[in-house]
């Protein structure tokens, strides 16, 4: 029933919540025919200005030929006269050339100006656009119960080959005393494996609307990241985000804290409460050997630090799943009052980017003339 609502109501809110009045803005329409209206305008003054040069060289022309009929009229012999009325003939056919030439022009100009796009849709695109307004409306109002999400309702499944693919892709193989150990992207520390979280980025409770995400596997290695079990805690709660910086090639990946109360949160301290409520198995070895090696490590060290591999690959998450996850962290931050650290990106980093929007676009309805 709702086959683009998944990532359509980041656009309705990016262009309608900054009106504080409520009124809808045209957005849509002006950014849908933005580039036809440049090129349109472009080349109707390209054709006006070709019309002012005809326009120029024909008043010169006139004056030239009635300087010359005036000179023609008080020649006192025929041989002056018979040049000078060659001389007429000739500035006549140039006139008559830049004439046709002009109203050529012209008429370029009015089919140009009659293709140029309304300023404004007509109003059958109008009712279009305010249905389809309504139909967001009512998508932002179930999306973020739809998509809610936290430790409380994460699902339990473990894929043991999702792990395994993101090992291959960002962990080498090393050992230690606490035994098979893991590399966890955030805090660039090799781990014991059990507390290295094969972390869904798009979660598997959401797999139904893998294909609104722009993907068919929820167990694709892009949309995985290997992480330390408090800070899966904390990006599954939503105190944690991990946003793209596409300004590079390849882009960067960098997490923010979105719960400034975390900061001097030591993150073993976090991972013995974790492991208290049953939220982790881990040994006793284990967890001193995650002592030893992370030592005083808060949340605080991990704000605004960059994912890394150690393995085969590059990080690759999908930019789109951490565009909806920031932006849903954004809100809960709002909603539960939460302070965020100094250096977190504005909210326009939560832009759904050329992706979403074509995909709106491409659901508005419309027909092949407009």
């Amino acid at each position: 029933a709702f086959p683009t609502f998944t990532f359509t109501f980041f656009i309705y809110a990016e262009y309608t919540r900054t009106d504080q009045n409520g009124r809808f803005e045209w957005v849509i329409w002006s950014a849908a025919n933005a580039n036809a209206r440049i090129e349109v305008l472009a080349a109707m003054e390209a054709l006006n200005s070709a019309i002012e040069r005809r326009t120029a060289e024909i008043d010169r022309i006139r004056e030239e030929i009635k300087a010359l009929q005036a000179l023609k009229r008080s020649a006192d012999d025929d041989r002056t006269r018979a040049c000078l009325k060659e001389d007429i003939e000739l500035l006549q056919q140039q006139y008559n050339r830049l004439e046709d030439a002009r109203t050529k022009l012209e008429e370029r100009l009015a089919e140009v100006a009659a293709a140029q796009p309304p300023a404004a849709p007509p109003g059958p695109i109008v009712e279009q656009l305010q249905a389809r307004v309504q139909q967001l409306e009512f998508a932002d109002a179930i999306m973020w119960e739809l998509f809610d999400y936290d430790d409380s309702n994460a699902t339990s499944i473990s894929v043991r080959e999702f792990k395994e693919t993101l090992l291959a892709a960002y962990s080498a193989q090393r050992d230690g005393s606490g035994g098979r150990l893991a590399f966890c992207m955030l805090t660039h520390e090799y781990l014991p494996k059990s507390t290295v979280i094969a972390a869904h980025l798009w979660k598997r409770a959401w797999s139904r609307f893998c294909n609104k995400a722009g993907f068919d596997n929820i167990d694709d290695v892009r949309n995985g990241l290997l992480l330390f079990k408090p800070i899966e805690w904390a990006f599954d709660n939503s105190k944690l985000s991990i946003v793209p910086n596409t300004t590079f090639n390849p882009p960067t990946f960098q997490a923010y804290l979105q719960d400034a109360s975390l900061a001097d949160v030591r993150l073993v301290d976090k991972l013995e409460e974790l492991r208290g409520r049953d939220k982790i198995k881990v040994t006793d070895a284990e967890l001193d050997y995650t002592r030893q090696h992370l030592g005083d490590m808060t949340f605080g060290d991990v704000h605004q630090r960059n994912l890394r591999s150690d393995g085969s690959s590059p990080p690759e998450p999908f930019t789109r799943v951490l565009h909806f996850q920031y932006k849903r962290a954004l809100r809960k931050a709002a909603q539960q009052g939460w302070q965020q650290p100094e250096g977190t990106p504005p909210s326009s980093h939560a832009s759904p980017g050329a992706w979403h929007v074509q995909r709106m676009f491409d659901s508005l309805p419309h027909d092949g003339s407009q």
